[in-house]
């Protein structure tokens, strides 16, 4: 797919390309960590379990701060309501083309609109399931059965959709330079 160097990319807010890597270097270790955790063979690799463990739970909690202090951050808040009311919003032609070019003036067609929704429903979906199988209060043992089922699920439809979205930027070299650019 080619790109067309002629059309302008319209830049989103530095604070949300902040919180885009500080929130895709939490899921890598998430990823990683999680990884560790469910193969044997990598977790003998690691050795340490409980630290491991520790550092998945930890990264899971920590995965919605930047998103949280992004609300806090009174300077670039207008330019990040904006980006979140036009991530949440979906029109017709959203879902024409879920891969096609973004209408003009906007800065997501209807796939990235999806994906972003997709993330993060599945991540708070992860998030509740985990802090099910992390927490000490008497549960059932099929409410545990059931949030790791669900957990391992979602995490590897989470998986799978994170690649899809890495494969897509790498697709686009322009348009991850101007991710990369800190302006």
């Amino acid at each position: 797919m080619q790109e067309n160097p002629t059309k302008a990319l319209i830049e989103l807010p530095r604070s949300f390309k902040v919180i885009h890597f500080t929130t895709v270097l939490l899921f890598i270790i998430l990823l990683f960590t999680g990884a560790i955790l469910y193969i044997s063979p990598l977790e003998a690799l690691v050795g340490n379990r409980t630290f491991v463990a520790y550092l998945h739970v930890a990264s899971g909690v920590m995965i919605f701060v930047p998103f949280g202090l992004s609300l806090t951050n009174l300077e670039s808040r207008p330019a990040l309501a904006g980006v979140y009311k036009e991530l949440s919003r979906w029109s017709p032609d959203d879902g024409t083309g879920l891969l096609s070019v973004p209408r003009k003036g906007k800065r997501f067609n209807g796939g990235q609109k999806l994906m972003a929704n997709a993330l993060l429903g599945s991540l708070m979906v992860l998030l509740l399931t985990g802090l099910v199988m992390a927490s000490y209060i008497p549960l059932s043992i099929s409410m545990r059965q059931g949030a790791t089922f669900t957990h391992d699920l979602v995490a590897f439809l989470v998986t799978a959709l994170f690649m899809g979205h890495l494969f897509a930027a790498l697709a686009h070299p322009r348009a991850l330079r101007s991710v990369f650019r800190l302006r």
